[in-house]
């Protein structure tokens, strides 16, 4: 319910039979304990706007359930736009957008992505199926000549390009799988990573194989290709991604997850914090400054109890013309530490529980006059 509240819904509850007829007066008073903190924050969430700096294209299936999973679990500021419903007015507002494997995008909406993309935009694209590939080849990157290759087990992702590397620089190699295109890259684009495939059969060695004995140290068939397009850029992967992000969600998963925003937003990311998966951050925009709320879902479902987090930081990129700003604590425990290094705004909280809210106040420069 804390999460209705915090991302700017109304929350209405449908309860039957008088107070005392009601058997579990555990629900009412969770419920009386989610309004009273909805009423503390609803006035300054008055006018506030979303501060997400991505658009996530929902399409019902099984990769975007995993984008939308792992951007969450990386506090990655984004919204959401049903694809029968994506327009380039509202999709250009962000930086970045992102479009699943598996929709329609590709065969109703081509000419809106690439106005979006020519407008500044940078998209991220998976695309598998060889007949919307071949269509879109140019938009992609990538040659006409396209082949399915099927599902892939045991197989890897190496990197050719240090773009998409941050804090994964001590290995070469990411595990890969599933559904992948074959395909080979236009000379104006980039090859940021190659699939280095299997070295045996699935059932004649089992999984996964050693690496050191991988006779394949590389192909030329790559795994994400980027090239500039208008004002804006795509990165394009030939398999789904986010179905590797939805079935495993590996640590290294989420590193690079991270490094494809970083290189869509072009390290200008508004709200950083060190990913950890189960709490919920959403951020808006206020006209004198921003807010947070950080909500607490940690814990295996269903959720039987509350498992406070501690020592929690995080930090915001100062919009131009600001110098720091005054942090006030509305919904949780109170103990914040707040520094304030190079237009970064780092703060740190002591304890966060349930459902915390952070009111940030921007301290505007002044010239001097002299």
């Amino acid at each position: 319910m804390s999460r209705v509240a915090a991302n700017g819904a109304n929350l209405w509850h449908s309860l039957t039979g008088f107070k005392e007829t009601i058997g579990d007066q555990r629900l009412l008073r969770t419920i009386k304990a989610v309004n009273q903190d909805a009423v503390q924050v609803e006035m300054a969430m008055n006018g506030a706007k979303s501060a997400a700096q991505v658009l996530v294209v929902w399409n019902s299936t099984k990769s975007a359930e995993g984008w939308i999973g792992e951007l969450l679990n990386t506090q990655i500021q984004f919204d959401v736009e049903d694809e029968k419903r994506f327009s380039v007015q509202r999709a250009c507002r962000y930086q970045a957008v992102i479009v699943p494997s598996g929709g329609k995008m590709l065969e109703t909406k081509k000419r809106e992505l690439e106005e979006c993309v020519r407008r500044g935009v940078s998209l991220l694209i998976e695309e598998h199926r060889a007949s919307w590939a071949r269509e879109s080849h140019e938009f992609l990157g990538i040659e006409e000549e396209v082949q399915g290759g099927g599902e892939l087990k045991a197989a890897y992702w190496r990197f050719e390009t240090d773009s998409l590397r941050r804090n994964l620089e001590e290995t070469l190699l990411l595990p890969h799988q599933g559904e992948t295109l074959y395909c080979t890259v236009k000379e104006s684009s980039v090859t940021e990573a190659t699939l280095v495939p299997p070295f045996a059969p699935l059932d004649a060695v089992g999984a996964p194989p050693e690496r050191a004995s991988i006779p394949v140290q590389r192909t030329q068939l790559p795994l994400c290709v980027t090239h500039k397009e208008g004002d804006g850029a795509v990165l394009y992967l030939p398999f789904a991604f986010g179905c590797l992000l939805r079935e495993y969600g590996l640590p290294d998963d989420l590193r690079l997850l991270e490094n494809m925003i970083d290189w869509a937003l072009k390290d200008s990311r508004v709200f950083r914090m060190e990913p950890c998966p189960g709490l919920e951050a959403v951020l808006y925009q206020t006209q004198n400054g921003a807010l947070l709320h950080l909500i607490n879902s940690v814990g295996g479902r269903p959720l039987m109890k509350m498992v406070p987090l501690v020592d929690v930081e995080f930090n915001l990129l100062l919009p131009p013309g600001v110098s720091g700003a005054d942090v006030k604590v509305l919904l949780g425990p109170k103990a914040v530490v707040v520094r304030n290094k190079e237009r970064i705004l780092t703060v740190s909280a002591a304890r966060v529980e349930t459902w915390s809210t952070f009111e940030i106040v921007w301290k505007k420069m002044f010239p001097i006059i002299g």
